[in-house]
């Protein structure tokens, strides 16, 4: 339903062989704002294998190449140094810090929210990366 209402695109992250192992995906899309919120999860069977960074490249391919978009934000938990270094690696900067509500925590996580431009993508070489939307 969010799918077909253009706000919520959800990719399975698969290995070479095998079931998925993670989920990539961008919410709260507003193509009229030209925005959206990168999300990843990764098995941990599979961390350090670079799978959350050629999912979230593929994603943010999909985002920019695809649907248009001019900004795609990201936000992670200061105490995920690996999920951060993703982000950094693919050009995302931070704009600002703030804490995390889940249901299930007992009380709010400092996170960072970050942020890339689809002109910094594309100087940071991003249409020329091997991984396309449709490969994840």
């Amino acid at each position: 339903m969010l799918r077909d209402a253009g706000t919520k695109f959800v990719f399975a992250i698969c290995a070479a062989e095998g079931p998925p192992i993670g989920m990539a995906l961008l919410k709260d899309v507003d193509r009229q704002k030209g925005v959206a919120e990168l999300g990843y999860w990764i098995g941990r069977p599979y961390w350090g294998q670079g799978h959350a960074t050629d999912a979230a490249a593929a994603t943010l391919a999909y985002a920019f190449q695809t649907l248009g978009l001019d900004t795609v934000s990201a936000v992670t938990l200061e105490a995920n140094p690996a999920s951060l270094k993703v982000l950094v690696k693919l050009g995302f900067v931070e704009v600002a810090r703030t804490t995390w509500s889940l249901s299930k925590w007992p009380a709010p996580r400092p996170c960072i929210v970050l942020a890339l431009t689809a002109s910094a993508w594309r100087v940071g070489g991003g249409p020329s990366h091997p991984t396309r939307a449709e490969d994840i």
